[in-house]
């Protein structure tokens, strides 16, 4: 129990101690302790910072912005910034600049396109014109070329460059110089001197405030315009005018206006310049002198593009009234000589209606025309009436006779002739017209023939083809195919030859049966050898071979006798590299005689067997052996089929 009271009299204590050191130290602190509390509360607080700082940042940019160190701490990040955005978004970029870059764009190309112009038209009117020709003369004498004469003579100014001086440093600012100057290089020597002449005049010369205002320098000249911060020189070729001075001051007011802070500040520095540029450039303008040929010109050339265009258009609808002329001309013609049509009358007093007489089995009158816009623009009037005219009297003749696919009309005069292959009913219908049509007076039917099919079978009977001969007609015309004998081919015309309503026979594609046979023969003994020993003397094997030969030649002696064919066999004797060449060629001749010989013994006619030495060259080693005999060449003339259609 002690023990507890004891404890909770040490904690009485503890507290009232803390208590009283509390009390000590807001005695000694004081202020100083809250302080220490806030700045440790401001420190534990990460957001606060940040607060403060956007509070003070714009306030930190503005005092800061003349500072160079500031603007290049801050270029790399907002050269990222802009690359990161154009990455990310080029559209919005694009959308931004759009109102600054398309006037810009749009001022430069219009002036571009007019110097080229202008320049262009000079070069014209000054090449082709009798003062072109004394300019060239004279860029001739004088050496130089002929662009510097035509400056020269027609250049009225041109502001060949522009100089922007600070008048306290006499330091210069920014130049500008015209694209064909090439002469005025050392700027900052130009801006020195122009500063120590200004100087030496004031210094020199009563009236501080009037300075040098223009100098001439052979064929140039150097305006002077000088302003409260800063002096505008202007180098210039030619007679400038005085509004010219004008415009200049302009402009050096405009650049007060708009750089007074950094004239102010100048020393040397011609970063805060870097627009200065395009408005000295605005300064290097040029005018052309208006000669009194371009005065005289300007008068008369409107009158002149109105004669032209006057005249253009009267040109251009003469031209379209003939080519509409042409057309309505070919249309009549072609209504002229279109069959079936009449033109009574065409287009009475110059208007559009046209009188037709139209046969109802003529074309369309417009369709003749062949021209739609022509035919629309007329006013086609037709008569009807019936024609004379062939094609149409053709065209009736078919609706009234009808005749079959196979049969063909035509006029020749009055006479009506019909050609082809129709059925009987239908040629003996034609036949028994009492009335002829209108428009003939006589029909010809000798052409006119049966129809095929009866026709074919009238010619099998008359002519009894053999086996394997085939019969077809065309257009009346008998065709033959196949193999027959010379007999039966030759006796083909007498079988024909009464037969009615054949016009023609073709037996050319026969092939004549013992022809054939005979061919077969020829083929057996061409090339046929018989082989020779030492000298002519033949080998025992070649007696079979001869035996054989002899056989088909009788053969053919014996198919000779039905078809007048030409039979030629010849007998080519060869030798081998042995002896001297006269000795080989009466061996090869005795070789081919030894045959011949042979075969007459074997009942052959010699008549048709004719011996004929081999060729002069030798064969090789290896072909000695082939060169030891003797070979037939048989020839058969080529026999022509009879004709089988004789009229």
């Amino acid at each position: 129990m002690s023990d507890s009271r004891l404890g909770v009299a040490d904690a009485a204590g503890s507290a009232a101690d803390r208590a009283a050191l509390e009390q000590v130290r807001g005695l000694l602190l004081g202020e100083d302790r809250a302080r220490l509390i806030a700045l440790q509360q401001r420190l534990e607080d990460p957001e606060r910072p940040v607060a403060e700082l956007a509070g003070a940042l714009s306030d930190a940019v503005r005092l800061r912005a003349e500072d160079e160190r500031f603007i290049a701490a801050l270029q790399r990040p907002v050269d990222q910034c802009i690359q990161h955005s154009v990455e990310r978004n080029p559209q919005g970029l694009a959308d931004a600049l759009f109102p600054v870059m398309g006037p810009a764009i749009r001022r430069a190309i219009s002036e571009a396109l007019k110097g080229i112009v202008q320049s262009i038209n000079q070069a014209v009117e000054h090449s082709i014109s009798v003062k072109g020709l004394r300019w060239r003369i004279e860029a001739w004498r004088s050496g130089t070329s002929f662009a510097e004469v035509v400056l020269k003579n027609t250049l009225l100014y041109r502001v060949d460059a522009a100089y922007l001086i600070h008048n306290d440093t006499g330091l210069l600012i920014e130049h500008a110089l015209a694209e064909t100057q090439t002469t005025l290089k050392d700027e900052d020597a130009m801006s020195a001197m122009l500063t120590a002449i200004q100087d030496f005049i004031q210094d020199s010369f009563t009236g501080a405030n009037e300075g040098l205002e223009s100098v001439e320098i052979g064929g140039r000249s150097l305006w002077v315009l000088r302003g409260p911060k800063a002096t505008l020189a202007c180098v210039i070729t030619g007679m400038p005018p005085r509004s010219l001075r004008e415009q200049l001051a302009d402009t050096l007011r405009d650049l007060h206006l708009s750089y007074r802070k950094q004239f102010e500040a100048f020393d040397g520095d011609k970063s805060p310049f870097a627009g200065v540029e395009p408005l000295l450039q605005d300064c290097l303008t040029l005018a052309y002198r208006e000669s009194s040929e371009d005065k005289a010109r300007v008068s008369w050339l409107p009158w002149l593009l109105v004669g032209l265009l006057l005249v253009s258009g009267l040109g251009w609808l003469g031209w379209t009234q003939y080519l509409w002329d042409q057309r309505l001309d070919a249309a009549r013609s072609r209504l002229e000589q279109a069959p079936g049509l009449v033109v009574v009358n065409w287009r009475p007093s110059g208007g559009r209606r046209v009188l037709l007489l139209a046969d109802p089995l003529a074309e369309s009158p417009a369709v003749v025309m062949a021209d739609a816009e022509v035919a629309a623009w007329l006013d086609l009037q037709t008569r009807p009436y019936l024609s004379a005219d062939a094609p149409i009297l053709l065209q009736r003749l078919r609706q009234q006779l009808a005749p079959p696919a196979t049969v063909t009309l035509n006029l020749s005069g009055a006479v009506l002739h019909v050609d082809g292959q129709a059925p009987e009913a239908w040629i003996q219908g034609l036949s028994a017209l009492q009335v002829l049509p209108l428009g003939v007076d006589r029909m010809d039917l000798s052409a006119l023939n049966r129809e095929a099919t009866d026709l074919l079978a009238r010619v099998q009977a008359a002519i009894d083809p053999p086996t394997g001969v085939e019969l077809t007609l065309d257009a009346a015309v008998l065709s033959l195919t196949g193999v027959a004998s010379w007999d039966w081919i030759n006796g083909l015309a007498e079988s024909v030859a009464e037969l009615p309503g054949l016009v023609g026979c073709d037996n050319q594609r026969l092939v004549v049966a013992e022809l054939r046979q005979a061919e077969a023969i020829v083929q057996d003994l061409n090339g046929m050898l018989f082989a020779f020993g030492e000298s002519n003397k033949l080998l025992p094997d070649a007696g079979p071979r001869l035996d054989q030969a002899a056989a088909q030649i009788s053969e053919l002696l014996a198919l000779q006798q039905t078809v007048p064919f030409g039979l030629e066999i010849d007998v080519i004797g060869f030798s081998d590299q042995t002896g001297t060449e006269r000795w080989r060629a009466w061996l090869r001749e005795r070789r081919a005689e030894q045959v011949i010989r042979q075969l007459g013994e074997r009942g052959v006619p010699t008549a048709i067997l004719h011996p004929l030495p081999g060729p002069g060259f030798e064969p090789s080693d290896d072909l000695a052996a082939v060169a030891e005999q003797a070979q037939l060449r048989v020839q058969l003339q080529p026999v022509p089929l009879p004709p089988c259609w004789v009229r």
